[in-house]
């Protein structure tokens, strides 16, 4: 079932899964402290990246794929009306979990150089992320699709 088709606000189900992310975000980052300090095996970590890698991907095709298409008609949708910047972020997201998933299969022996800088700039940049959604866009993504319904 597309989520926002029940009676409820249509990124409801997108912002519970950003309460999700922000916790195992929390362990992710707690993890990679560990693991710099070598005192947890990598492949522990690596585990738990590739799982945020593909949470994220399936949550961010839901916004890409039925969300942010019901709002292409929107001021939203116009260029520099939000959907660019957000698309721009998913992107960014990508890369920084790849680069950091990339260098953990690379066989690096803890996650330093080249696998932190990516880590701490996904880590970063997606509670940025969450954040403006939560509070600026998907309130007034509910609001226009309100009003469209």
């Amino acid at each position: 079932m597309r989520r926002g088709t029940r009676s409820h606000a249509p990124t409801r189900e997108l912002r519970q899964e950003h309460r999700r992310f922000l916790r195992r975000l929390a362990l992710l980052e707690k993890r990679l402290d560990q693991a710099e300090q070598g005192e947890i095996p990598m492949g522990r970590l690596r585990a738990m990246a590739r799982r945020q890698a593909r949470d994220l991907e399936n949550h961010l095709r839901v916004e890409e794929e039925d969300l942010f298409p019901r709002l292409a008609h929107t001021d939203l949708g116009h260029p520099g009306g939000g959907i660019g910047t957000l698309l721009s972020e998913h992107a960014l997201l990508r890369k920084y979990l790849n680069e950091f998933l990339s260098a953990l299969d690379a066989g690096a022996a803890a996650p330093a150089g080249e696998a932190v800088a990516p880590a701490r700039s996904f880590l970063w940049l997606i509670r940025d992320h969450i954040d403006k959604e939560d509070t600026v866009y998907f309130p007034r993504m509910d609001a226009l699709l309100a009003r469209s319904a």
